[in-house]
């Protein structure tokens, strides 16, 4: 089957997106010349799903962690000290690896280090289990236009 010029003109852009993925879309990168030199459609598109993809990251990072029941060992006080401590590596993790440089190794990393500091079993599953549902939605995430 030919390729005609207008299935290419859609399918290259939306092929070679998921390169640009780890580009930090900043002035000094995305420059007004060559911002001209891309097609506007298209420029509208990968920056909507840049943004798109860090509002997502987003909502699954900061969204509050599950408690167990209150428990001798572990009650409130520690329920809210974990969920702090949770909101800081969030930020953490944010402000140190940009949302188009993170990786599923800087999700563990930074957030494993929270886990390693638990001191109750079940908190220590649901922030383990936490961490692997966040790398699960960050790689279902659309990765091209």
């Amino acid at each position: 089957m030919p390729w005609h010029r207008a299935t290419i003109s859609r399918t290259l852009p939306s092929l070679r997106s998921s390169y640009l993925l780890k580009v930090e879309l900043t002035e000094n990168v995305l420059t007004e010349e060559i911002a001209q030199l891309i097609a506007p459609e298209y420029l509208k598109r990968f920056l909507d799903m840049h943004h798109t993809r860090k509002i997502q990251l987003y909502d699954v990072l900061f969204e509050q962690l599950p408690q167990h029941a209150i428990l001798a060992a572990c009650g409130s006080s520690e329920h809210l000290a974990l969920s702090r401590a949770w909101t800081l590596a969030a930020g953490s993790l944010i402000w140190h690896h940009p949302v188009p440089s993170l990786t599923e190794y800087n999700i563990r990393s930074v957030l494993t280090a929270l886990h390693r500091e638990v001191r109750c079993d079940d908190c220590k599953r649901m922030v383990l289990k936490r961490i692997d549902h966040i790398v699960a939605q960050w790689d279902n995430l659309k990765t091209t236009i």
